[in-house]
Parts: C-alpha cells; sequence; structure tokens
C-alpha cells in the first residue's frame, strides 16, 4: 500500500497537492496505514474471538434457563448499545487528533525549511510560538481521544460486573416460584466471568475499527485523485520540436 501511495504521489496533478500540507500527506505515509495495520492486525481477531464467545456463551446460558439467557442477552445488548452511543463522539475525536498531528508536522516541516529565513528577520521566538500552540492542539485532542477510549473501556468494565447481577438478580427474583435452581445459577455464573475478557476485548476493537476506518477514508480519497496526463506530456514536447525544426528550415 505504501508503494502504491508513493506512485500515486509521482503521478499527482499539482493542482490536487497545491492545498494540501505536506503532514496530512506525510499521516497517509505513517499514521494511518499504522491505524488500518493495527485493525487487521490485532482488532478483527479480537472482534471475531469476542463474537464467537459471545454467542457460544449465549448458547451454553440457554441450555442451563431461558430466562437467564434473555438476561445475559439483556446485558451483551446494552453493553453493544452503549458502546454505538459514544461512536459519533469517538469519531469527532480521532479526527480532530488527526487534523491536530497533520497541522503540527505541516508548520514544523515549514519551519525547518525557513529556519535560516526566520533567524535572519528575527522571528523565530514567534514561529516557537506558534509551534507551541501547535503541539499544544495536539496535546489537548490526544486527551480527547483518550478520553473517548477510556469511555469505551468503562462500558465494557460495566458490562463484565454488570451480567453477572444482572444474573443473580434474575435468579433471587424468581427464587419463590422455584424457576431457577442453585446449580444452574452457578453454572450461568461461571460463563458469564469466562465473557468479560471478551467484552474488554471487544471495546479495544470497536476503537481500532473507528480509526481505521476514517484512515481508510484518507487514503481512498488521496488515491482517487486526478492524475497527471501522460499523453499531454508527450505530445506536447514532440510540438515544440517540431515548431523548432520548423524555424530552422
Amino acid at each position: 500500500v505504501r508503494t502504491r501511495l508513493l506512485h500515486k504521489l509521482e503521478r499527482l496533478e499539482p493542482r490536487a497537492l497545491a492545498g494540501r500540507g505536506h503532514g496530512g500527506l506525510l499521516l497517509r505515509f505513517a499514521g494511518d496505514l499504522t491505524a488500518i495495520g493495527q485493525w487487521v492486525g490485532r482488532g478483527i481477531p479480537r472482534a471475531l474471538t469476542a463474537c464467537l464467545i459471545a454467542v457460544a456463551a449465549l448458547t451454553a446460558v440457554a441450555g442451563f434457563h431461558w430466562l437467564l439467557a434473555a438476561t445475559f442477552a439483556v446485558g451483551i445488548a446494552v453493553a453493544a448499545a452503549a458502546a454505538a452511543w459514544r461512536k459519533p463522539r469517538l469519531d469527532v475525536a480521532v479526527a480532530t487528533l488527526r487534523t491536530a498531528r497533520a497541522r503540527l508536522v505541516t508548520r514544523i516541516n515549514r519551519t525547518l525549511n525557513e529556519l535560516q529565513l526566520l533567524d535572519e528577520a528575527g522571528a523565530l521566538e514567534a514561529e516557537t510560538a506558534r509551534l507551541a500552540r501547535r503541539a499544544r492542539a495536539v496535546r489537548d485532542a490526544a486527551v480527547a481521544r483518550a478520553r473517548e477510549a477510556a469511555a469505551l473501556d468503562a462500558i465494557a468494565e460495566a458490562g463484565a460486573y454488570a451480567i453477572p447481577v444482572a444474573v443473580v438478580c434474575t435468579a433471587l427474583a424468581t427464587r419463590g416460584a422455584g424457576t431457577v435452581t442453585q446449580g444452574e445459577l452457578v453454572a450461568v455464573l461461571g460463563v458469564a466471568v469466562l465473557v468479560s475478557t471478551p467484552l474488554r476485548d471487544g471495546a479495544r476493537a470497536f476503537d481500532w475499527w473507528r480509526r481505521a476506518r476514517q484512515a481508510r477514508g484518507k487514503l481512498v480519497d488521496f488515491l482517487e485523485q486526478p492524475e497527471r496526463s501522460v499523453t499531454a506530456a508527450i505530445v506536447v514536447p514532440v510540438a515544440a520540436a517540431d515548431a523548432g525544426h520548423g524555424g530552422a528550415r
């Protein structure tokens, strides 16, 4: 993918690069590919494992008692709905952090290229202040994204503890009717404990998926930019050569 991006960069129209900062381009070669690689290498396996264990656990619980299985399913559904509710805020935090990083890298690149001129003009201190503001923006955006990731972890942790509690409450509520036996309750609690780790892995995979989705969108947008016309590049020099020979004659 990185090689394809380099080939695309060589063939881009000049106007396609005119409005782009170097930071955004560099992030496509480093940060965006890293996010996609993390999702493919770690996120997808964890997400699949979490889904398979959740389905297997729900099937096992249904084999003990349907009421406990319903409680178990509701707990997982509530945790998934809570994660989906946080999705828009997570997307905004990821996009804001990426933009802040791109602006900082662009500014650093510009400062390095103009370092001597800035020193001679006595503007180095002002430029350092601008870089510090960009760095603070990156810090604030990183804190905001970490806060959203922590919220997902908190949802997973809450689900891991709430599901066993809900199962116990359901068993106690039906104790008088003798609907759930003590053995069934113990078995379901054991299954619920096994699901806690997949819930946490699912939360992390969800975070990686949102990051990879935005990174993929940036890469696709870059690869769909118009390229230079190879025909025009060949025809123009030939026409100029013919005109030169005509003038010589």
